[in-house]
C-alpha cells in the first residue's frame, strides 16, 4: 500500500483544493484563491506576485497517467489564456497540485512528457503527495484543518454549497434570489465600511443560510477571501484562529452561531489579529444572546445594524414559487 493512499478517502475534488489554498495562504499571505464553480480561466490561485498559477486536480483513482492528461488538457488551454487574459501574461510557473504519488518510473516519465509539449514559456511543477506532505508538516495547522481533524472548523464557498445541497432542495440554488434586493444592499454597505462584524436574524426557513450564500456571490474574490465557519466544529476546537492567516482580506461567514463564547472569541480576532477581516453571522432569534451581545454600545464601532429577514411578499412568493416548479 502505498504511504499516502489511505488519505484519499478524506477528499474530494472541493476539500482537495481548499487544502490547496489554506496552504498557499500560509506559505503567501498575499496570494489570491479562486473558489466559485464554474470556468476559472485555468487558475485555481495564483501567487500575491502574480507569477504563479496553481491548479489542484483530484482523483478517486489518480496515477501518473492521469497527471499527465491533466497537464496536456491545461496546456491546450493556456496558450489561449496567454493571449486573452491580462493577467496570465506575466506568469512564469504552473503548479499542477494532485493527489498522486509518483515512483522513480512516473518522475522520469513526467518529466519526458514536460520535455516534448509545448508549455507556453512556463515552468512547469507537479506537486504530488510527498511534496504536499512536506508542506503539510511545514505548516501544521492545516494538516490538522484536514488531515488529523474529524470535523472541519472552515469550508470554501463551493465547499458549504455542497453541504447546502445536501440539506436543502438542491434546485433552488438554481433559482435567481428573489426579494432580498433591500438586504443585499445592506450587505454591499457594510461590505464597503468600516464595520467589521454583521447580524441576519430569521426563523427557520426564512432563507437565512440561502441569503449567506447570496452575499459571498457579492464578494470580489480579487479582494477578499471567503470562507465559511463550522460553528460546531469551532466551538470544540479552541485553537480554530491558528488554522487562518489573517494579512490577506477576507470575510467568514457562520451560519446559525449561537454560541456567546465563540461570538467573543470572533470579535476579539477582529479587533486583534484580524483587522482586515469582516464577520456575518446568522441566528434563528432576533432576540439571540449574540445578537444582544453586539447591540452593546461598547461594540458599536465595529457592529452594523443587525438585518432581520422577513418573510417575502405574496408577489415574491408567487415567483419564487414559478422558477422552483420549472427547475424541478
Amino acid at each position: 500500500m502505498q504511504k499516502y493512499s489511505q488519505y484519499n478517502a478524506k477528499f474530494d475534488g472541493c476539500s482537495w483544493e481548499s487544502m490547496m489554498h489554506m496552504l498557499l495562504s500560509h506559505m503567501d499571505s498575499c496570494s489570491k484563491n479562486y473558489s466559485r464553480s464554474g470556468r476559472d480561466n485555468g487558475i485555481d490561485a495564483i501567487s500575491g506576485d502574480g507569477l504563479v498559477v496553481y491548479q489542484a486536480k483530484y482523483h478517486e483513482k489518480p496515477s501518473i497517467d492521469t497527471s499527465i492528461r491533466d497537464f496536456k488538457d491545461e496546456m491546450q488551454k493556456i496558450g489561449d489564456y496567454r493571449r486573452m487574459f491580462e493577467y496570465w501574461k506575466p506568469v512564469e510557473r504552473w503548479v499542477l497540485f494532485t493527489n498522486v504519488e509518483k515512483n522513480s518510473n512516473d518522475e522520469q516519465k513526467w518529466e519526458d512528457v514536460v520535455a516534448n509539449c509545448g508549455c507556453h514559456d512556463l515552468k512547469v511543477e507537479l506537486w504530488d503527495w510527498p511534496k504536499i506532505w512536506s508542506l503539510l508538516e511545514d505548516y501544521p495547522e492545516v494538516k490538522l484543518e484536514f488531515i488529523d481533524n474529524q470535523r472541519r472548523c472552515f469550508l470554501s464557498e463551493r465547499e458549504f454549497l455542497d453541504v447546502y445541497c445536501k440539506n436543502y432542495l438542491p434546485e433552488s440554488l438554481d433559482v435567481e434570489c428573489v426579494g432580498r434586493e433591500k438586504e443585499l444592499q445592506e450587505f454591499d454597505e457594510f461590505l464597503n465600511s468600516d464595520k467589521k462584524i454583521w447580524a441576519v436574524s430569521g426563523p427557520g426557513g426564512m432563507g437565512k443560510t440561502r441569503f449567506l450564500l447570496e452575499c459571498a456571490k457579492w464578494v470580489d474574490q480579487e479582494i477578499f477571501n471567503v470562507f465559511f465557519g463550522m460553528p460546531e466544529a469551532m466551538k470544540t476546537t479552541p485553537s480554530w484562529h491558528e488554522r487562518l492567516v489573517f494579512e490577506h482580506q477576507a470575510i467568514l461567514f457562520v451560519d446559525e452561531l449561537g454560541d456567546l463564547t465563540l461570538l467573543r472569541s470572533l470579535i476579539g480576532m477582529l479587533s486583534h489579529d484580524a483587522k482586515k477581516w469582516k464577520v456575518v453571522f446568522s441566528e434563528r432569534n432576533a432576540n439571540a444572546k449574540t445578537i444582544k451581545e453586539l447591540e452593546l454600545p461598547k461594540y458599536e464601532a465595529i457592529s452594523k445594524k443587525t438585518c432581520c429577514l422577513s418573510r417575502l411578499n405574496f408577489q415574491n412568493q408567487e415567483m419564487l414559487t414559478e422558477r422552483l416548479l420549472d427547475c424541478i
